[in-house]
């Protein structure tokens, strides 16, 4: 208690000696404004962290569902309901070939990979699969795909 006392008294005393230089100095001007600015101050700095601390801790799911097509939610619940689906692994946005499309990673080893469009059409299997090829549909994927961003990914379970 008594450093807080301390530093505040020290606080007051610095604010003291500031203004009465200030009026010596630039006589005739206000400067109470700095005996009282620091503590505006310290309430925006305050209020602007507190906004970013809230901001940061925002749901992500939130803000994931509201990019994805309805269409692809769908997919993603009939995925995961079925077995032997599976749901998928991640869905990541590109532009390809001037167009939003959707590459969604297949949950196992031996199912392809699947590029959809923005109504859920599929467009092609660029890659996955037993033999890890391609259906030959897509062959510049890889190259071309740019600006990715992911927008779904499934939850890992803790075991």
């Amino acid at each position: 208690m008594k450093k807080k006392e301390e530093k505040k008294r020290n606080t007051h005393f610095c604010t003291e000696q500031i203004s009465r230089h200030m009026e010596t100095d630039f006589p005739g001007k206000n400067f109470s404004v700095i005996k009282y600015g620091t503590k505006k101050l310290n309430s925006y700095l305050t209020l602007f962290f507190t906004l970013i601390l809230v901001s940061c801790n925002a749901p992500k799911s939130l803000t994931a569902t509201s990019v994805i097509p309805d269409c692809l939610q769908e997919k993603i619940k009939k995925m995961s309901a079925d077995i032997s689906e599976g749901a998928p692994v991640s869905i990541t946005q590109f532009t390809y070939h001037g167009q939003k499309v959707y590459y969604m990673i297949a949950p196992c080893c031996d199912k392809f990979n699947i590029v959809f469009d923005s109504v859920c059409t599929v467009l092609g299997y660029p890659d996955g699969g037993f033999a890890g090829r391609s259906d030959g549909k897509m062959p510049d994927f890889a190259k071309e795909a740019v600006e990715p961003k992911v927008i779904w990914e499934a939850k890992k379970e803790v075991k």
